[in-house]
C-alpha cells in the first residue's frame, strides 16, 4: 500500500494601505524595483501587454 503525502504551503501578508495605493506599487515600476523586482522595462498595464 502506498500513500503518497500531500504537501503544501500557504502564506499572506496584511497590508494596511488602501487598494489604489497597492495597486499602483505592482503596476509602478519607480516603486515596484524597490520592494519586489531589481528592474524593469516601464509600466504593468494593458497598453504594454
Amino acid at each position: 500500500m502506498n500513500q503518497e503525502k500531500k504537501q503544501f504551503a500557504e502564506a499572506g501578508m496584511l497590508i494596511r494601505k488602501p487598494v489604489e495605493q497597492v495597486f499602483e506599487a505592482f503596476i509602478n515600476p519607480e516603486i515596484t524595483i524597490k520592494f519586489w523586482f531589481s528592474k524593469s522595462t516601464g509600466r504593468l498595464d494593458e497598453e504594454n501587454v
